[in-house]
């Protein structure tokens, strides 16, 4: 039987500092491998590093222009069977390609597995987080949201005959609209219940540009409910049938919000809330939630102080937010709403620790509020802008 091989790309920017751990992680696997790396116009000591292990390495030079385009100069390099997409900062754990490889059954699948964040110096695990499952559809699930970095996952090599190359137009989201692609052309999603890869945590990372991934990922979504004619035979050329396109456009902009809070961008912050245009038929608890989910998902890099740091950030929001109510876009109610965690959540998440930790969020959020509304009850009337 012949072993199947992989191919191996990775991206860097400026990465002299971590790229010698990816590579490593990536020699230290067992099965036969190909490793491509371009190097996106670095001007720190990236090449030295690289240069250390020459011997293992396809290179790639490149003037610079993002993450997706870089990609893309690996693609023609290819030779393995499946590929895998590694950033320079990050690692795969031993044995990963075995484990994904060894998951596979078919040509027109994808292998997924668990990941665990990192502190910046991967020094300390913050978090192991769980492989979710893509059920029913994997494209209804995907228009809602990324679920993974793309280090996790193993893809046939065929795909990007089938739904074109990465898109340097989404940076920052080009990730997730790769993926909602291989959902459009009908690739199935295979969950490996094991962690695979080692995601570094850094605000500084180049996901983490609040306003342009906002603005990357509404183009994402819109694309969901429409043609994608760089997809050949697409099951879904009508795009979503999902009705609740505004909502879903409004809980991205509300991780965005998030992520524009804790990175102190109160100037993207201002614009995300603005445009994003939440009114009295707004499903305001909902954006809440993604809120919510969005700042402890981008706290982790604070893991010791995550509660610290989530409170604070819920101080900023309210502050940016009323700051939209001056400019009569949004009402104190809508605020409240949208700042209070939503405490039903504990009638279907009965486990102690997960009720103290809502409690205590939900207790912060008030006192935020009070601290900054008083015991008023009603502001401006929420409008719409034209």
């Amino acid at each position: 039987m012949v072993e199947e091989k992989v191919s191996i790309i990775m991206p860097c920017y400026n990465a002299g500092k971590y790229i010698g751990e990816a590579i490593q992680s990536v020699l230290d696997q067992n099965t036969e491998y190909q490793l491509i790396i371009v190097d996106d116009g670095s001007t720190d000591d990236t090449l030295d590093v690289i240069d250390r292990y020459s011997g293992n390495i396809e290179l790639v030079r490149s003037d610079h222009s993002g993450v997706a385009n870089a990609r893309n100069k690996a693609l023609p390099h290819m030779q393995g069977d499946y590929t895998l997409l590694l950033d320079a900062d990050d690692s795969l754990e031993p044995g990963a390609l075995d484990t994904l490889l060894g998951s596979v059954s078919g040509k027109r699948e994808i292998a997924y597995g668990r990941f665990s964040s990192w502190d910046s110096e991967m020094g300390k695990r913050l978090y192991v987080h769980n492989a979710v499952r893509l059920k029913p559809n994997p494209f209804i699930s995907l228009c809602r949201g990324n679920f993974t970095p793309p280090g996790s996952m193993l893809l046939p090599s065929r795909v990007f005959d089938e739904i074109g190359n990465f898109d340097q137009e989404v940076a920052g989201c080009e990730d997730w609209d790769m993926l909602i692609r291989l959902a459009r052309a009908g690739y199935r999603f295979k969950r490996v219940d094991k962690s695979v890869f080692n995601y570094r945590r850094h605000l500084s990372s180049a996901s983490n540009q609040a306003y342009r991934m906002y603005l990357s990922g509404r183009k994402v979504i819109q694309r969901c409910f429409q043609n994608d004619p760089r997809v050949v035979r697409d099951r879904y050329p009508e795009g979503n049938t999902v009705d609740n396109h505004n909502q879903i456009l409004q809980d991205y902009c509300a991780i965005c919000f998030a992520l524009s809070i804790l990175s102190d961008d109160i100037d993207a912050a201002i614009k995300i809330i603005c445009d994003t245009n939440l009114n009295e038929h707004s499903n305001l608890n909902s954006f809440g939630k993604s809120f919510m989910k969005g700042l402890w998902w981008h706290s982790l890099t604070d893991f010791s102080n995550q509660e610290i740091v989530m409170k604070s950030a819920q101080l900023k929001a309210a502050e940016v937010m009323a700051r939209c109510i001056d400019d009569s876009r949004l009402s104190i109610k809508a605020v409240k709403k949208i700042l209070y965690p939503d405490i039903s959540q504990l009638v279907f998440f009965p486990g102690p620790k997960k009720a103290r930790r809502l409690v205590r969020e939900w207790l912060a959020a008030r006192q935020v509020i009070d601290g900054l509304f008083g015991n008023k009850e009603s502001g401006r009337k929420t409008t719409s802008k034209s």
